[in-house]
């Protein structure tokens, strides 16, 4: 991206009697919380209790750290997780690595160091657990709502009522294509189908090319690349349908690779440029076809058939806000999970 989005780290240590929070950062940290009061205690005048590790004293300093691009909800995803995850001996491995797994199975979380128990600078033992958060990039819409799709193609938490905003770009919108691709669409599944999965490349690529004052201009977009892999002169590949029906043609998508075409930074140089125009006067504004895919990208004034994918326009974007969850109104329970079918379809 034109800007710098590094992963998201979150340090968290103790201090003190309690934890606090140290800041957010832009590489991996740490997360480590005391055992505190649960931790090594005398039992009768006896010897020490083998000491234990309380994963819930990672809340307080959970609470409020994550980055604000996220979705607030994950933040109270973990700290469920967490807070329910009852205590254990610090020399329980077994222990140790099945609370790691639950951490990495979030559907947020995209990779995560190996949780260790370690002494701070009090001697109290902690717990330490390092991870990384996966960054929405696009978003797919499933029943009457729509879930964020991190650059891996993972399906991530949480409902919203509209395509959402997330660090001050509008996702895009992955088309289905024919029947209800995503209709069982749940977090963690990914994305599998070449059709998404190349609708998703030219949503990472749009995201390295464009600038935050790009997809303010663009707004909401839907990226439909069916017929990504067929492009040819008459067949104009990968569409993006804009706000106020407009439409781009940009041929095939960047990963295709493909002897003859143009090189994909070049057609977003040509998307910025008609973009732009989107910012003057009326006259300016009027075009409703730009067509990327030539070395001298071609710009069509008003009166093209309204494209057929989902647009939206200014005055009517919809305002994106969490929405219950699917299960919840959902007439019929979801299949159970199955490793060998695609998990998105």
């Amino acid at each position: 991206m034109s800007r710098a989005r590094l992963r998201t780290w979150i340090p968290i240590a103790p201090f003190a009697a309690g934890l606090v929070v140290l800041g957010v950062g832009l590489k991996r940290g740490l997360a480590a919380g005391s055992d505190g009061s649960a931790g090594v205690a005398a039992i009768d005048g006896g010897p020490p209790a083998a000491p234990r590790v309380d994963p819930s004293a990672l809340a307080p300093s959970l609470r409020g750290s994550f980055p604000a691009w996220a979705d607030p909800r994950w933040e109270t995803e973990l700290l469920d997780l967490v807070t329910a995850w009852p205590d254990f001996p610090a020399g329980d491995a077994a222990s140790l690595r099945a609370f790691g797994a639950a951490v990495g199975s979030l559907s947020f979380v995209e990779t995560l160091d190996s949780p260790r128990v370690g002494r701070g600078g009090d001697g109290r033992h902690e717990l330490v657990l390092g991870f990384q958060l996966r960054e929405p990039v696009a978003c797919v819409r499933s029943g009457a709502g729509f879930l964020t799709v991190a650059a891996d193609g993972t399906v991530l938490s949480g409902l919203w009522s509209a395509p959402p905003e997330v660090g001050g770009r509008w996702l895009p919108l992955l088309a289905a294509g024919p029947g209800a691709a995503f209709e069982l669409a749940e977090a963690g599944d990914w994305l599998g189908e070449p059709e998404h999965l190349d609708a998703l490349d030219v949503a990472v690529s749009m995201h390295a090319h464009l600038e935050d004052a790009d997809f303010e201009l663009l707004g909401r977009v839907v990226i439909d690349a069916s017929r990504g892999r067929l492009a040819s002169p008459e067949e104009p590949g990968v569409r993006l349908a804009l706000e106020d029906e407009r439409l781009v043609l940009f041929g095939r998508p960047p990963a295709a690779d493909e002897p003859g075409e143009l090189p994909t930074a070049t057609k977003w140089d040509s998307v910025q440029r008609a973009v732009g125009l989107l910012a003057g006067g009326p006259e300016e504004r009027a075009w409703d076809l730009a067509d990327v895919r030539w070395d001298l990208p071609e710009l069509r004034k008003r009166e093209l058939e309204v494209p057929t994918a989902t647009t939206w326009s200014e005055e009517t974007r919809p305002v994106a806000s969490p929405a219950a969850p699917r299960d919840a109104t959902r007439d019929e329970p979801r299949p159970a999970a199955d490793d060998d079918r695609p998990r998105v379809r």
